[in-house]
């Protein structure tokens, strides 16, 4: 994400519950420093598993005013 900072990523970790545990479905998850921002890929065995996940981030985040 342009402009994504690593601080930022823990917080939505930690909000979102993903740290040691990987969210059901959820086969690879790796993220790290990149020239604009921090990169986030996922590797996800169902789409289903994947947008359930994105649903749930997605009401979450909303309500963080610190997350554009």
């Amino acid at each position: 994400m342009s402009g994504f900072t690593k601080e930022q990523y823990t917080g939505v970790m930690q909000m979102l519950g993903l740290g040691a545990t990987p969210q059901e479905g959820m086969l690879i998850h790796c993220a790290g420093q990149a020239s604009d921002g921090w990169r986030v890929f996922d590797i996800w065995d169902l789409q289903s598993a994947f947008d359930q996940f994105l649903r749930q981030a997605a009401r979450l985040l909303a309500k963080d005013s610190h997350f554009p």
